[in-house]
């Protein structure tokens, strides 16, 4: 731990709330063009320096134009000419307006009032227009305030709703209710208008025999280039489609031969065009007729131009070409196949591209590129008329895999390639699949819950409860005195509405606390209570609409003397209101006994997705990314239901759909981090050499230290997440070590950090098989960003000490989980790596390899450099000399007798660290079986021996 503190008994801290339900946005912009981005706006006043009038027309829900308090104020926006629209969208800050005008104009001079609302009581204000408007000037005119204060929204937009792209969905059948004709019918119910009718529960169907006809007329000649019959069981074996445009002279353009029935989509690869088509029999596959629910005509180029996986993708299915494929089966085409399970991969040098046809022109403003591990990290998007002259419309830089949603300007082009830069891996380039979208062209926002608590005026029984409301830090904590009940409450500075409340406790914690509300700070109405406070964080889903918040601590739940509170956050979410989960096509397969495979094809209309395990949440992220979603740390032999939600462009839910899955018990082994032959993972071996001053070193080091000895899966354990390809990148900069590295990582909104002093988190990203540590980390609500101490990046192919870029999370410079103990390791019975343990007396100066570097503070030559390795006696039969310990503690001693022990970082009390829990949001060590104190005073720490050390000078 290499920052220094005050030297007190406690050091835990708090620094994060869980991201279950403040990961969450709720502005997710439309699909339509805001006429009144970034235009001239003007205002009758404004009420600070930050608070002009075009803060409500940037873009950025984090800002906002504020007037003065007093009533008839007006802001106005100038949309540079004459334009049509029909909505309005009104983005309010607490302080709304109750009763207010909109009013529009052509000249700035006369105005019109064309909306008037009365009794409003804030949030998001969307105002629907009858009829088209056309004006220059558009003016919100403010009657009435709803607060003290004076008028403030986040954002004033415009639109004209006709501009709304369609949702992903089928292609429009061109033959739907036309008319249908044919040779015969098997009976009344079956006639040749049942193919055509949209209902797959009726059918056409013939008489029994071959040579039967089926044909429809679309009304006039049509574009078409696709044609889906959907057989009934009494399929057709061999048959042709031929057109027409007088219904006398027929063309043949298909011939199915040897059919095994099913649907048949059948794909021309031209543009076809005709008034009639028709399905000609020639041979039946059963004894009965020719049958099919629905013929479906075609055109693909009415894709719809939104939405994940095939639906409105551009690029699917056409012609793709490369520079390279590394060998055949992934060639340039497998990533325009649609197919998840096939790729294109290049040859192992930079300088590769892919490129795909469109076949003519197209119009998009998103790229969606589903890396493997041999990801690119640099490269440009060009485009192309006639596959010579290439344009670059977007470049991509530090690149780390997964997903990449590339949204840019519209772009229209017949050609798109992918120019490769610098891989970012040894490999060559890889990817699924290469997806092109005419879409939103924006992703969901995440980031605008503004805290009504940060930085308000707070008042205390005692401390400083300035400290609760500060930001979201780990250095600023409200320690109250040592009264049996102490208090502390917020002023927001006006009567505000709210929906949540977070509560980042400090070790010793409420058990009991009451929340309460005001608006004279006399007359108080509790909202909510507990008598089970569990201390960490509480995420409250309580409402109120009050000037002051108060929280009463009435008893801890540790009793240290007081209560720490590292933050009080206040939010207002509007969320929308919840549906009924139902099952939809969802599908939830067990990997194995740690993880669990998602996969859906979204619904018509969705544009962001909402992974739930369990009611918590795990990730949101814009549907287009992808259709799956792995989730993992799991438990083995348990049950899991699973709910993913679908919202639109409006944060409205379009469906939610559920499945439960149990996950198999555990086969082998769980599979160890890093690689076999890495130092953490090799055995010690026969009659290792001993470092000449084992015995002083543990006799001084170790043996004092025993009394206060323990397993650590608390909160000063390492908490771990699991990135999947569609979690969303964050830059993570540092703000105490860390170099100039920009360090970016896919982080799913369930990660949290301990909840003890160091914040760690370690993100591991399967993907592309890298560990991102971080050190001090903290995640702020308000804007969705991370920030870190130190934070480094590690391959888990390699060792754990090869640092990427950036700086580990331990004073040792490895990766923070090295050596942490796993509890599917201890259900198991047994550790095959190295454990790794702190300690107060490391030596000062120096370190020995592996580690890489040191914080040291103990300058007794015989105290413990990071890096060393210490060994239990392997002599000692575990079993028998200790026949009454439980069964985690032995299966320590045996790792440590085999693999060793690591000295990896200073700390207060001696550990040997495990996962922490908080990540897992369920207590995976008791299920493993560690139920009781993880006190370690009763090991053998005497009969520790410290072997060859490698010593290098640290900071001398």
């Amino acid at each position: 731990m290499r920052k220094a503190r005050l030297l007190k008994l406690l050091v835990f801290v708090l620094l994060t709330a869980p991201l279950s339900v403040l990961g969450q946005g709720n502005d997710v912009k439309a699909a339509v063009t805001n006429l009144a981005l970034n235009k001239a706006v003007y205002a009758s006043s404004f009420e600070g320096l930050g608070f002009e009038a075009n803060k409500a027309a940037d873009g950025r829900t984090e800002t906002r134009w504020s007037s003065k308090p007093t009533n008839n104020q007006w802001w106005k926006v100038d949309l540079g000419s004459l334009m049509e629209f029909n909505k309005i969208v009104i983005k309010w800050d607490a302080d709304y307006g109750k009763d207010y005008k909109i009013m529009i104009s052509s000249d700035n001079n006369t105005w019109t009032t064309i909306f008037s609302r009365t009794g409003f009581a804030g949030g998001t204000d969307t105002i629907t227009i009858g009829s088209i408007q056309t004006a220059r000037y558009v003016q919100f005119a403010g009657l009435t305030r709803g607060t003290a204060n004076g008028y403030s929204f986040q954002e004033f937009e415009v639109y004209k709703s006709d501009e709304t792209l369609p949702g992903p969905g089928s292609l429009p059948n061109l033959a739907l209710n036309k008319t249908a004709f044919s040779s015969s019918v098997e009976a009344a119910g079956l006639e040749a208008s049942k193919a055509v009718d949209g209902n797959t529960v009726t059918r056409w169907s013939s008489g029994a025999s071959n040579n039967q006809w089926w044909k429809v007329d679309l009304g006039s000649p049509t574009n078409f280039d696709q044609i889906v019959i959907r057989w009934e069981a009494a399929f057709g074996k061999d048959y042709k489609i031929m057109i027409s445009n007088d219904n006398a002279t027929w063309t043949t353009i298909f011939t199915r031969q040897n059919f095994s029935g099913g649907t048949d989509t059948i794909v021309f690869s031209s543009m076809q065009n005709a008034r009639y088509i028709q399905f000609a029999g020639i041979s039946r596959g059963t004894t009965y007729g020719y049958s099919f629910w629905e013929f479906e005509v075609n055109n693909r180029e009415d894709a719809p131009s939104t939405g994940p996986g095939g639906n409105g993708n551009l690029a699917l299915n056409k012609p793709a070409f490369a520079s390279s494929f590394e060998s055949p089966g992934i060639t340039a085409e497998m990533a325009v196949d649609g197919n998840a399970a096939t790729s294109w991969s290049s040859a192992y040098s930079n300088n590769q591209w892919w490129k795909v046809d469109l076949g003519t022109a197209k119009t998009f403003n998103t790229v969606v590129i589903k890396w493997l591990s041999a990801y690119g990290k640099d490269y440009d998007i060009k485009i192309s008329d006639n596959n010579t002259n290439w344009t670059t419309v977007y470049q991509k830089r530090g690149g780390i895999g997964g997903n990449d949603v590339l949204v840019m300007n519209p772009q229209s082009a017949r050609y798109i390639m992918v120019q490769g830069i610098a891989r970012g891996s040894k490999f060559g380039y890889a990817f699924s699949e290469f997806e092109v979208y005419e879409g939103p062209g924006t992703l969901p926002t995440y980031a605008d819950r503004a805290d009504l608590a940060k930085n308000r005026i707070a008042y205390a029984s005692s401390g400083n409860a300035g400290a609760a409301v500060d930001s979201d830090n780990a250095e600023t904590l409200w320690e109250s005195g040592t009264s049996g009940n102490e208090w502390i409450y917020v002023d927001l500075g006006a009567v505000k509405k709210f929906d949540r409340l977070i509560l980042r406790w400090d070790a010793s914690y409420a058990k009991v606390y009451e929340v309460q509300t005001s608006n004279d700070t006399q007359n108080w109405t509790t909202i909510y209570s507990t008598t089970s406070g569990n201390g960490s964080i509480d995420d409250l889903a309580v409402s109120g609409n009050a000037r002051y918040v108060k929280l009463n601590c009435i008893a801890a739940g540790v009793d240290w003397g007081y209560y720490g509170l590292w933050g009080i956050g206040i939010y207002h979410e509007a969320e929308p209101a919840p549906i009924i989960p139902t099952t939809g096509n969802l599908e939830a397969a067990a990997l194995n006994s740690y993880s669990v495979k998602l996969s859906w094809n979204a619904p018509e209309g969705a544009y962001k997705v909402r992974i739930k395990r369990d009611g918590q949440m795990l990730d949101e992220f814009a549907s287009i990314a992808g259709s799956s979603y792995t989730d993992y740390l799991l438990w083995q032999s348990s049950a899991y239901n699973y709910v993913v939600e679908f919202l639109d462009t409006s944060n409205q839910y379009v469906a939610s759909w559920t499945a439960g899955v149990t996950t198999p018990s555990q086969q082998g082994m769980f599979p160890r981090l890093f690689s076999d032959d890495a130092f953490v993972n090799r055995p010690i071996g026969p009659n290792p050499q001993v470092d000449p001053n084992s015995a002083a070193m543990i006799n001084y080091a170790i043996v004092p230290e025993k009394g206060r000895s323990h397993v650590t899966h608390d909160g000063y354990g390492i908490t771990l997440a699991y990135a999947n390809p569609v979690s969303e990148v964050y830059t993570i900069p540092y703000y105490y070590y860390g170099g100039s590295e920009t360090i970016k990582a896919r982080i799913p909104k369930y990660a949290v950090t301990t909840s003890g002093w160091d914040h760690h988190v370690t993100i591991i990203n399967p993907s592309i098989n890298r560990n991102v540590d971080t050190w001090l980390a903290v995640y702020d609500y308000s804007n969705n960003t991370w920030k870190a101490g130190s934070r480094g990046i590690i391959d888990l192919n390699g060792e754990p000490n090869v640092v990427e870029s950036g700086i580990s999370g331990v004073a040792a410079g490895w990766a923070s989980m090295t050596g942490v103990i796993r509890p599917e390791e201890i259900a198991q019975g047994r550790i095959e790596h190295a454990i790794t343990f702190t300690s107060p007396r490391t030596r000062k100066g120096w370190y020995s390899s592996p580690a890489i570097k040191a914080d040291g503070r103990d300058a007794n030559a015989f105290s413990i450099p990071e890096g060393a390795l210490l060994q239990l006696d392997p002599s000692i039969d575990i079993d028998s000399v200790y026949p009454n310990w439980p069964e985690w503690k032995k299966i320590i001693a045996k790792a440590a007798q085999e693999y060793g022990m690591y000295c990896s970082d200073t700390s207060g009390a001696m550990t040997i660290r495990g996962e922490s829990n908080d990540s897992r949001h369920y207590d995976a060590w008791a299920k493993a079986g560690v139920t009781e104190d993880t006190t370690l005073n009763d090991f053998p720490w005497e009969s520790l021996r410290v072997l060859q050390m490698d010593l290098h000078p640290w900071g001398n």
